[in-house]
């Protein structure tokens, strides 16, 4: 009788099937063999992968002419997440290109439902939605570094913590930061009135000022930390330190009251 190779073995498996072998092997006496533990994982991957898709049910978006191209997107972004978490290899392109599909999707779906939609019908929490989201806000940047990994852009965007607030104007802005997409007049923002405790403070973002704080806080005035209500910082659009507004919070957090806020805009 003739004595097949591991190799042959695993040829003849995929020839007649994984759950097909599995059936003879047991059948034959041999019971937990690695065949057959891979035949059980990739049954329960797919049973996942169904209750998945069976999440892609019909929601109501702003406009019924979207809703064909929405239940194709919510489809396109589960079909592109399984494959990433699949591959032993991420794509940065495929990351992306998900990215692009949940900001098409937040773009016609009703004001403030966007966080729900995610956590109920994708197979990934907000967290991971806003980190899709800002390798395709930021993909000319990332182009621009060389940077040709998801784990290269993934090491290059969040390193430093990150406010995901900034990444666009949200439903759900956190309780430390103010975010003011529109042009504003700064005269016009309620601000509080001057009192021992200190003015606030208004700054515009550039390297030096984060570095200053980050290095010796000396930008602010001298005292005691918690001792303002709100700092205002403008953010300029394109600005390559925008990548560092999470070093920014970090380093100023300190500096504000119980509930106190960090606001930025955009003129």
């Amino acid at each position: 009788m003739k004595k097949l190779s591991s190799k042959q073995y695993e040829q003849l498996a995929e020839q007649v099937g994984l759950e097909k072998m599995s059936q003879i092997e047991r059948a034959s006496g041999y019971t937990d063999t690695p065949l057959q533990k891979k035949a059980e994982k990739l049954k329960q991957e797919q049973e996942k992968n169904n209750d998945i898709e069976k999440k892609a049910t019909r929601v109501v978006v702003s406009r019924k002419k979207d809703q064909e191209a929405f239940e194709s997107n919510t489809e396109n972004i589960i079909r592109l997440h399984i494959s990433i978490a699949d591959m032993l290899s991420q794509s940065l392109v495929t990351a992306t290109e998900i990215g692009r599909l949940l900001f098409e999707q937040k773009r016609v779906i009703k004001h403030g439902d966007f966080s729900n939609w995610v956590e109920a019908h994708l197979p990934f929490k907000l967290r991971t939605a806003q980190r899709y989201m800002k390798l395709h806000q930021y993909k000319e940047a990332l182009n621009e570094k060389g940077v040709n990994s998801i784990t290269e852009a993934y090491h290059y965007l969040f390193d430093q913590p990150i406010s995901d607030e900034i990444i666009e104007v949200d439903d759900s802005l956190s309780d430390s930061y103010v975010y003011i997409k529109e042009t504003v007049n700064l005269d016009k923002i309620e601000l509080p009135k001057k009192r021992k405790k200190g003015l606030q403070h208004k700054y515009k973002l550039n390297n030096n000022l984060i570095d200053q704080i980050l290095n010796s806080n000396s930008i602010l005035p001298t005292g005691r930390e918690g001792r303002y209500s709100k700092i205002v910082i403008e953010l300029c659009k394109h600005d390559p330190t925008l990548m560092r507004i999470g070093e920014l919070v970090v380093a100023i957090e300190k500096f504000l009251m119980p509930g106190g806020k960090i606001i930025f805009f955009k003129r």
